[in-house]
């Protein structure tokens, strides 16, 4: 028997069953000191109850190689919540993982979410830099921590829920946000999905601006030196000034410029219920 100092950042559980005919699906539920839980789910019954010896050989993790979240998933975890990743050796931070979906397709890491208005998104620049939020809840991760996360192209996914309840996404193949000295420009491309781009025609190659960081192209005869964040109740990678702003003021389904919104939608300007974006390694 090991006893441990402190709780491992991570177990990965292998179930062996008594019989060969049993088959099991194992996902890790809880982790503590002094006990780690484990979720069975029986895969070759339907029904039925009867006594089943099993053995658990488990491998506790300090957080080396857990970079993203779809570590966190191919560890065996499978509860939708906030994790600790250690994307480098001097750094680590918590993300929500998104570990719904199939084998494929599960294991996004969240950089940001809004769905009830709960955090005020009309942030400084220093704020948009470090993160804010709640990482069970609504938040943004930080350009900082999403630059660092994006270093290797990532893909991009953008889920969206209209004033009509409809859910639509965006999907870019590649995505990723220059260093801090390039005030986090974005590199952003190949879309797919449901929703009309609004993202890569007008921000792409953009630097990120906010109430009190300028760095938009919003300096025409007739807007001259004004500032895209502070007119559009925001911060984004804007132009001059957008055509997404997804960290707009949260007023769902209201027909404002200054809102949450994305106008590849059939209603531009009109403010989104609920938005969620994520990367998951290429």
């Amino acid at each position: 028997m090991t006893c441990l100092r402190q709780a491992p950042a991570y177990i990965n559980t292998t179930v062996t069953p008594s019989s060969s005919s049993h088959q099991f699906n194992s996902s890790v539920e809880e982790i503590n000191i002094n006990y780690f839980r484990v979720k069975l789910l029986r895969t070759d019954l339907t029904s039925g109850w009867e006594v089943i010896n099993f053995t658990i050989q488990w491998t506790s993790f300090t957080g080396a190689g857990i970079i993203s979240c779809k570590d966190i998933y191919t560890l065996g975890y499978r509860v939708s919540k906030a994790y600790t990743i250690f994307p480098t050796s001097n750094n680590s931070f918590q993300v929500y993982c998104d570990l719904s979906g199939t084998e494929g397709e599960a294991g996004w890491t969240v950089i940001q979410r809004r769905y009830d208005g709960s955090v005020d998104f009309y942030r400084n620049w220093n704020e948009y830099v470090t993160g804010f939020g709640n990482k069970n809840g609504e938040y943004w991760l930080g350009l900082e921590n999403i630059r660092i996360l994006t270093e290797n192209f990532v893909r991009l996914h953008i889920e969206m829920v209209t004033c009509a309840n409809q859910s639509l996404y965006a999907e870019y193949g590649w995505f990723g946000i220059g260093a801090a000295s390039s005030n986090y420009t974005l590199e952003v491309g190949s879309k797919t999905g449901t929703a009309r781009d609004s993202f890569i025609s007008w921000h792409n190659g953009q630097r990120f601006t906010t109430y009190d960081r300028d760095n938009d192209l919003f300096n025409g005869t007739k807007y001259r030196d004004q500032n895209c964040a502070i007119a559009y109740h925001g911060a984004w990678w804007y132009r001059d000034c957008y055509i997404s702003n997804l960290n707009g003021m949260y007023n769902p389904c209201a027909g404002d410029s200054k809102t949450m919104n994305w106008r590849g939608l059939n209603t531009p300007y009109t403010g989104l219920r609920s938005v969620t974006m994520k990367i998951k390694p290429i």
